[in-house]
Parts: structure tokens; sequence; C-alpha cells
């Protein structure tokens, strides 16, 4: 996305934001500095090992629905709207 509109001469963050996912070490870089939504890989490993835990023990165990808060990093490729 950040290339495509560069391709078209539109310019980041002033006319089009961009964000991502994951929080990836290139997102990250100095060099793109993409905007991203991270979540917290340790705590969802943690509790998918405890649901198979538990899956295990009792197979018959009711579903459970489990939530985690994502995380909403802002860097070089977001800015707000511009004042109309």
């Amino acid at each position: 996305m950040l290339s495509a509109g560069r391709s078209v001469r539109l310019a980041v963050p002033e006319r089009l934001s961009v964000i991502g996912f994951d929080n990836t070490t290139m997102a990250q870089s100095e060099f793109v500095g993409l905007s991203t939504v991270d979540y917290p890989r340790q705590e969802v490993g943690e509790r998918v090992l405890s649901l198979l835990q538990d899956r295990i023990t009792d197979p018959d165990a009711a579903p459970r629905e489990i939530r985690l808060a994502p995380r909403l990093i802002t860097r070089t490729t977001t800015a707000p709207p511009a004042a109309v």
C-alpha cells in the first residue's frame, strides 16, 4: 500500500494514512515506520497452551471465548484527517 500510494504521488501520511497488523520487525524499522496494531503474543501463546491442556484433560468441556486487547502503535504512516 505504501508503494502504491507513492506511485500515484499520494503523500504518506498527509494524503494517505496506512496501518498494518502484527508490528513486524519491518514495520518497526525507521525506513518504513508503519503504524500498526499489535497484540500480546506471549499472552496469546500462554492462553492457547492452557486451553489445549484443558481440552486434553476434559474433551467434552464447553468451548470458551477469550478476548485480548490489541494496542495501536502510531508511527509515521498515519496522521489525523486534514481539516475541511
